[in-house]
């Protein structure tokens, strides 16, 4: 188990490595995390509730969770926009600092271009303003790429996967945004 924290004032020179820092958790009443990860966890979901507006907001496409995968299918937005973030977290603009965890599946055989989109500012289709970590199907690249108000700003910074993005393969991917750091 690995445990992220800040700390409230900086560490003087006279600190060296490996000193032993203590941290209590205090939630007596959240339980095991295998019992209730919701208590554990700032946002989790295992898509086990068919209803997805408790937790999430649909901007475009077809959306819909089924044996504990949310399903989407968006291709073109009704703009004609190849770019756009179709469901997002409700209450993900107040997150800062946060590490994400996710499986994703891309079902397509075609060349497509699936990804998260993190640090969110504005949702609203033509003038997404966000960080779009982009993978590209039948290729190992992936890229992280910033949009300002729709306008995208290029491969910014660039990656290699171990293996090729391929169609009914799962892939396992964790990102942390830290101040501004990814």
């Amino acid at each position: 188990t690995r445990v992220l924290f800040r700390l409230q004032e900086d560490l003087s020179e006279t600190v060296r490595d490996g000193s032993a820092y203590y941290i209590v958790y205090g939630n007596k009443d959240a339980g095991k995390a295998r019992q209730n990860p919701e208590n554990v966890y700032l946002f989790y979901d295992d898509f086990s509730d068919l209803n997805l507006e408790k937790k999430w907001q649909k901007n475009w496409g077809a959306i819909r969770a089924e044996n504990g995968v949310l399903k989407l299918r968006t291709r073109r937005t009704p703009t004609g926009d190849n770019a756009e973030i179709s469901v997002f977290v409700k209450h993900g603009h107040e997150w800062e600092d946060i590490e994400v965890e996710l499986d994703f599946n891309e079902r397509s055989t075609g060349t497509e271009y699936p990804g998260p989109f993190l640090r969110v500012q504005d949702v609203r289709i033509q003038s997404t303003t966000a960080w779009w970590f982009q993978y590209k199907s039948g290729s190992k690249d992936c890229t992280m790429r910033p949009f300002n108000n729709n306008m995208d700003g290029s491969w910014l910074y660039t990656g290699t996967l171990t293996k090729p993005l391929s169609a009914g393969t799962w892939f396992h991917a964790k990102y942390r945004v830290a101040g501004d750091r990814f």
